[in-house]
Protein backbone atom coordinates (compact mmCIF):
# COMPACT_ATOMS: atom_id res chain seq x y z
CA UNK A 1 0.00 0.00 0.00
CA UNK A 2 2.99 2.40 1.01
CA UNK A 3 4.04 2.14 -2.76
CA UNK A 4 0.87 2.39 -4.03
CA UNK A 5 -0.95 5.74 -3.15
CA UNK A 6 1.28 9.17 -3.10
CA UNK A 7 1.09 11.41 -0.10
CA UNK A 8 -0.66 14.00 -2.78
CA UNK A 9 -3.26 11.71 -3.47
CA UNK A 10 -6.76 13.31 -4.28
CA UNK A 11 -8.89 11.55 -2.12
CA UNK A 12 -11.79 13.49 -2.57
CA UNK A 13 -12.11 11.75 -5.59
CA UNK A 14 -11.60 8.22 -4.33
CA UNK A 15 -14.11 8.89 -1.72
CA UNK A 16 -16.76 9.47 -4.26
CA UNK A 17 -15.68 7.29 -6.45
CA UNK A 18 -16.47 4.36 -3.68
CA UNK A 19 -19.85 6.09 -2.44
CA UNK A 20 -20.85 5.47 -6.47
CA UNK A 21 -19.01 2.09 -6.67
CA UNK A 22 -21.87 -0.03 -5.67
CA UNK A 23 -25.01 1.49 -7.15
CA UNK A 24 -22.91 1.71 -10.39
CA UNK A 25 -22.00 -1.34 -10.13
CA UNK A 26 -25.66 -3.30 -10.50
CA UNK A 27 -26.45 -0.63 -13.24
CA UNK A 28 -23.61 -1.52 -15.52
CA UNK A 29 -23.20 -5.09 -15.52
CA UNK A 30 -24.82 -5.39 -18.61
CA UNK A 31 -22.29 -3.29 -20.09
CA UNK A 32 -18.60 -5.21 -19.07
CA UNK A 33 -16.33 -5.51 -21.08
CA UNK A 34 -16.54 -9.09 -23.04
CA UNK A 35 -12.83 -9.66 -22.29
CA UNK A 36 -13.48 -9.48 -18.32
CA UNK A 37 -14.91 -12.50 -16.70
CA UNK A 38 -17.95 -12.75 -14.89
CA UNK A 39 -16.54 -12.73 -11.50
CA UNK A 40 -14.66 -9.74 -12.57
CA UNK A 41 -17.79 -7.81 -14.13
CA UNK A 42 -17.93 -5.63 -11.03
CA UNK A 43 -14.59 -4.22 -12.34
CA UNK A 44 -15.64 -2.65 -15.26
CA UNK A 45 -17.91 0.26 -14.08
CA UNK A 46 -16.43 3.38 -15.63
CA UNK A 47 -15.99 4.85 -12.13
CA UNK A 48 -13.67 1.93 -11.12
CA UNK A 49 -11.78 1.44 -14.36
CA UNK A 50 -11.08 5.55 -13.32
CA UNK A 51 -10.13 4.75 -10.22
CA UNK A 52 -8.00 1.49 -10.95
CA UNK A 53 -6.44 3.73 -13.37
CA UNK A 54 -5.03 6.65 -11.09
CA UNK A 55 -3.63 3.51 -8.58
CA UNK A 56 -1.79 1.72 -11.09
CA UNK A 57 -0.84 4.50 -13.17
CA UNK A 58 1.18 5.87 -9.83
CA UNK A 59 5.14 5.88 -10.16
CA UNK A 60 4.94 3.91 -6.63
CA UNK A 61 5.32 6.66 -4.29
CA UNK A 62 4.75 6.17 -1.02
CA UNK A 63 1.76 6.87 1.43
CA UNK A 64 1.41 9.33 4.08
CA UNK A 65 0.21 7.48 7.47
CA UNK A 66 -1.72 10.87 8.22
CA UNK A 67 -3.23 10.72 4.73
CA UNK A 68 -4.81 7.00 5.17
CA UNK A 69 -5.95 7.76 8.97
CA UNK A 70 -8.49 10.21 7.64
CA UNK A 71 -10.26 8.04 5.22
CA UNK A 72 -12.89 6.53 7.11
CA UNK A 73 -13.01 3.22 8.51
CA UNK A 74 -14.81 1.51 5.86
CA UNK A 75 -12.43 3.20 3.29
CA UNK A 76 -9.43 1.11 4.77
CA UNK A 77 -8.39 -1.28 2.40
CA UNK A 78 -8.98 -4.80 4.00
CA UNK A 79 -9.15 -8.79 3.89
CA UNK A 80 -11.62 -10.82 5.43
CA UNK A 81 -13.16 -8.02 7.51
CA UNK A 82 -9.54 -7.28 9.07
CA UNK A 83 -7.48 -4.66 8.50
CA UNK A 84 -4.23 -5.09 6.50
CA UNK A 85 -2.07 -2.51 8.44
CA UNK A 86 -3.07 -4.82 12.18
CA UNK A 87 -0.17 -6.47 13.24
CA UNK A 88 -2.28 -9.32 14.54
CA UNK A 89 -3.43 -9.63 11.08
CA UNK A 90 -2.34 -12.50 8.07
CA UNK A 91 -2.81 -10.32 5.57
CA UNK A 92 0.10 -7.96 7.34
CA UNK A 93 2.04 -5.02 5.86
CA UNK A 94 4.97 -7.07 5.27
CA UNK A 95 2.44 -9.60 3.64
CA UNK A 96 0.81 -7.03 1.48
CA UNK A 97 4.04 -5.47 0.26
CA UNK A 98 5.30 -9.11 -0.71
CA UNK A 99 2.51 -9.47 -2.85
CA UNK A 100 3.28 -5.94 -4.30
CA UNK A 101 7.13 -6.75 -4.91
CA UNK A 102 5.23 -9.55 -6.80
CA UNK A 103 3.31 -8.57 -9.27
CA UNK A 104 3.52 -4.61 -8.41
CA UNK A 105 -0.22 -3.86 -8.85
CA UNK A 106 -3.16 -4.20 -6.31
CA UNK A 107 -6.46 -3.47 -6.33
CA UNK A 108 -8.94 -3.84 -3.24
CA UNK A 109 -12.83 -5.08 -3.85
CA UNK A 110 -14.92 -2.62 -1.96
CA UNK A 111 -18.53 -3.84 -3.38
CA UNK A 112 -18.53 -6.79 -1.72
CA UNK A 113 -17.50 -5.30 1.78
CA UNK A 114 -20.33 -7.12 3.29
CA UNK A 115 -19.91 -10.71 2.29
CA UNK A 116 -16.55 -11.60 1.16
CA UNK A 117 -13.52 -9.33 0.82
CA UNK A 118 -11.13 -10.29 -1.83
CA UNK A 119 -7.74 -8.78 -3.32
CA UNK A 120 -7.30 -8.68 -7.16
CA UNK A 121 -4.10 -8.24 -8.81
CA UNK A 122 -4.87 -6.63 -12.30
CA UNK A 123 -3.32 -5.73 -15.25
CA UNK A 124 -4.61 -2.62 -18.32
CA UNK A 125 -5.78 -4.27 -21.13
CA UNK A 126 -5.36 -8.14 -20.15
CA UNK A 127 -7.70 -10.90 -21.09
CA UNK A 128 -9.71 -13.81 -18.91
CA UNK A 129 -6.66 -16.01 -19.12
CA UNK A 130 -3.98 -13.41 -17.51
CA UNK A 131 -6.91 -12.35 -15.10
CA UNK A 132 -7.25 -16.18 -14.25
CA UNK A 133 -3.27 -16.55 -14.03
CA UNK A 134 -2.51 -13.70 -11.96
CA UNK A 135 -5.83 -14.81 -10.01
CA UNK A 136 -4.32 -18.43 -9.46
CA UNK A 137 -0.95 -17.10 -8.75
CA UNK A 138 -2.39 -14.94 -5.96
CA UNK A 139 -4.37 -17.83 -4.31
CA UNK A 140 -1.08 -19.64 -4.07
CA UNK A 141 1.04 -17.08 -2.36
CA UNK A 142 -2.25 -16.88 -0.35
CA UNK A 143 -1.91 -20.58 0.09
CA UNK A 144 1.62 -20.27 0.48
CA UNK A 145 1.09 -17.68 3.28
CA UNK A 146 -1.79 -19.97 4.93
CA UNK A 147 0.59 -23.25 4.95
CA UNK A 148 3.71 -21.14 6.53
CA UNK A 149 1.24 -19.59 9.41
CA UNK A 150 -0.24 -23.37 9.68
CA UNK A 151 3.44 -24.45 9.71
CA UNK A 152 4.25 -22.08 12.36
CA UNK A 153 1.24 -22.94 14.65
CA UNK A 154 2.36 -26.19 14.47
CA UNK A 155 5.59 -25.00 15.72
CA UNK A 156 3.92 -22.91 18.24
CA UNK A 157 2.34 -25.88 19.80
CA UNK A 158 5.29 -28.37 19.29
CA UNK A 159 7.18 -25.55 21.36
CA UNK A 160 4.26 -24.86 23.75
CA UNK A 161 4.53 -28.97 24.62
CA UNK A 162 8.52 -28.96 25.49
CA UNK A 163 7.63 -25.35 27.37
CA UNK A 164 5.08 -27.56 29.76
CA UNK A 165 7.06 -30.47 29.85
CA UNK A 166 10.32 -28.13 30.66
CA UNK A 167 7.05 -26.33 33.09
CA UNK A 168 6.33 -29.22 34.32
CA UNK A 169 10.02 -30.39 35.09
CA UNK A 170 10.52 -27.49 37.11
CA UNK A 171 7.53 -27.48 38.68
CA UNK A 172 8.24 -31.08 40.24
CA UNK A 173 12.03 -30.28 40.82
CA UNK A 174 10.51 -27.27 42.87
CA UNK A 175 8.08 -29.93 44.38
CA UNK A 176 11.38 -31.93 45.73
CA UNK A 177 13.26 -28.86 46.39
CA UNK A 178 9.92 -27.30 48.96
CA UNK A 179 9.70 -31.10 50.62
CA UNK A 180 13.51 -30.55 51.19
CA UNK A 181 13.22 -27.23 52.70
CA UNK A 182 10.29 -28.50 54.58
CA UNK A 183 12.13 -31.49 55.94
CA UNK A 184 15.05 -28.54 56.91
CA UNK A 185 12.58 -25.99 58.34
CA UNK A 186 11.32 -29.11 60.62
CA UNK A 187 15.15 -30.00 61.42
CA UNK A 188 15.27 -26.49 62.14
CA UNK A 189 12.38 -26.36 64.42
CA UNK A 190 13.56 -29.52 66.25
CA UNK A 191 17.16 -28.13 67.01
CA UNK A 192 15.04 -24.06 67.81
CA UNK A 193 14.06 -26.02 70.27
CA UNK A 194 16.38 -27.98 71.50
CA UNK A 195 17.95 -24.80 71.60
CA UNK A 196 15.46 -22.86 73.56
CA UNK A 197 15.32 -25.74 76.15
CA UNK A 198 19.45 -25.44 76.25
CA UNK A 199 18.78 -21.50 77.01
CA UNK A 200 16.42 -21.93 79.71
CA UNK A 201 18.79 -23.97 81.26
CA UNK A 202 21.28 -21.79 81.52
CA UNK A 203 19.15 -18.86 82.39
CA UNK A 204 18.22 -21.36 85.32
CA UNK A 205 22.04 -21.89 86.38
CA UNK A 206 22.36 -18.02 86.06
CA UNK A 207 19.50 -17.23 88.64
CA UNK A 208 21.26 -20.52 91.11
CA UNK A 209 24.65 -18.50 90.76
CA UNK A 210 22.99 -15.03 91.46
CA UNK A 211 21.75 -16.05 94.05
CA UNK A 212 24.81 -17.64 95.70
CA UNK A 213 26.59 -14.31 94.43
CA UNK A 214 24.18 -12.44 96.76
CA UNK A 215 24.08 -15.08 99.23
CA UNK A 216 28.61 -14.92 99.20
CA UNK A 217 28.26 -11.06 98.72
CA UNK A 218 25.40 -11.00 102.22
CA UNK A 219 28.38 -12.96 104.21
CA UNK A 220 31.29 -11.31 102.87
CA UNK A 221 29.71 -7.66 103.64
CA UNK A 222 28.99 -9.46 107.25
CA UNK A 223 32.24 -10.37 107.49
CA UNK A 224 33.67 -7.00 106.05
CA UNK A 225 31.81 -5.12 109.23
CA UNK A 226 33.40 -7.45 111.85
CA UNK A 227 36.74 -6.93 110.39
CA UNK A 228 35.84 -3.21 110.24
CA UNK A 229 34.86 -2.96 113.80
CA UNK A 230 37.86 -5.26 114.91
CA UNK A 231 40.35 -2.63 113.20
CA UNK A 232 38.51 -0.18 114.57
CA UNK A 233 38.72 -1.33 118.12
CA UNK A 234 42.52 -2.15 116.97
CA UNK A 235 43.29 1.41 115.79
CA UNK A 236 42.10 2.85 118.73
CA UNK A 237 44.04 0.48 121.50
CA UNK A 238 46.82 1.47 119.16
CA UNK A 239 46.10 5.17 119.21
CA UNK A 240 46.31 4.43 122.93
CA UNK A 241 49.15 2.46 122.90
CA UNK A 242 50.78 5.26 120.89
CA UNK A 243 49.72 8.28 122.79
CA UNK A 244 51.16 6.07 126.38
CA UNK A 245 54.59 5.47 124.00
CA UNK A 246 54.44 9.07 123.65
CA UNK A 247 53.89 10.17 127.15
CA UNK A 248 56.87 7.40 127.95
CA UNK A 249 59.05 8.65 125.65
CA UNK A 250 58.56 12.37 126.83
CA UNK A 251 59.20 10.51 130.51
CA UNK A 252 62.03 9.25 130.05
CA UNK A 253 63.49 12.23 128.21
CA UNK A 254 62.56 14.22 131.13
CA UNK A 255 64.16 11.27 133.46
CA UNK A 256 67.07 11.98 130.75
CA UNK A 257 67.36 15.18 131.34
CA UNK A 258 67.42 14.77 134.70
CA UNK A 259 69.82 11.93 134.77
CA UNK A 260 71.92 14.41 132.78
CA UNK A 261 72.20 17.17 135.45
CA UNK A 262 72.58 14.67 138.23
CA UNK A 263 75.45 12.98 136.02
CA UNK A 264 76.75 16.52 135.80
CA UNK A 265 76.39 17.50 139.35
CA UNK A 266 77.89 14.05 140.42
CA UNK A 267 80.81 14.85 138.14
CA UNK A 268 81.86 18.44 139.67
CA UNK A 269 80.98 16.66 143.48
CA UNK A 270 83.61 13.91 142.67
CA UNK A 271 85.78 16.99 141.67
CA UNK A 272 85.30 18.77 144.68
CA UNK A 273 85.87 15.67 146.50
CA UNK A 274 89.03 15.22 144.53
CA UNK A 275 89.53 18.72 145.36
CA UNK A 276 89.06 18.31 149.38
CA UNK A 277 90.87 15.19 149.40
CA UNK A 278 94.07 16.78 148.17
CA UNK A 279 93.36 19.62 150.92
CA UNK A 280 92.84 17.02 153.23
CA UNK A 281 95.86 15.36 152.58
CA UNK A 282 97.73 18.92 152.24
CA UNK A 283 96.32 19.82 155.79
CA UNK A 284 97.29 16.07 157.12
CA UNK A 285 100.62 16.57 156.24
CA UNK A 286 101.06 19.97 157.30
CA UNK A 287 102.02 20.79 160.49
CA UNK A 288 99.09 20.79 163.42
CA UNK A 289 98.13 23.37 164.56
CA UNK A 290 95.43 24.59 166.40
CA UNK A 291 92.86 25.59 164.03
CA UNK A 292 90.67 21.62 164.40
CA UNK A 293 87.52 23.19 163.75
CA UNK A 294 88.49 23.93 160.01
CA UNK A 295 89.34 20.19 159.62
CA UNK A 296 85.84 19.22 161.57
CA UNK A 297 84.12 21.14 158.90
CA UNK A 298 86.22 19.52 155.47
CA UNK A 299 85.35 16.13 156.68
CA UNK A 300 81.77 17.03 157.26
CA UNK A 301 82.06 18.40 153.30
CA UNK A 302 83.26 15.17 152.32
CA UNK A 303 81.03 13.48 153.86
CA UNK A 304 78.17 14.91 152.37
CA UNK A 305 80.27 15.12 148.82
CA UNK A 306 79.98 11.04 149.37
CA UNK A 307 76.92 11.05 149.84
CA UNK A 308 75.83 12.89 146.62
CA UNK A 309 77.67 10.95 144.65
CA UNK A 310 76.33 7.34 146.28
CA UNK A 311 73.06 8.53 145.53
Amino acid sequence: MSSLIPNNIDTSNINSTLENSTSNNNNNNNNNNSNSPERYNKLSTPELKQLFGQILNLEYEKINKSTYDKLKPDQHVSCFNEDITSPQSIYSKRFYMDIISVRNYLITDYDVRNTKNRFYLIRKNVDKQQLDKLNGELIELLASKKRKINTAIENQKVKKLKIDQQLNNEIQQLNNENQELIKKIEQLKQEDAHYQNTIIQFKNKEEDLKNQYQQLQIQSDNQYQELKKEMDQKSRQLDQYKATISSLEACFDEKNKKLDQITKERDEAIKMFQILECDIKKYEDAPHNSNNQNIVNLEESLKDVSKVVND
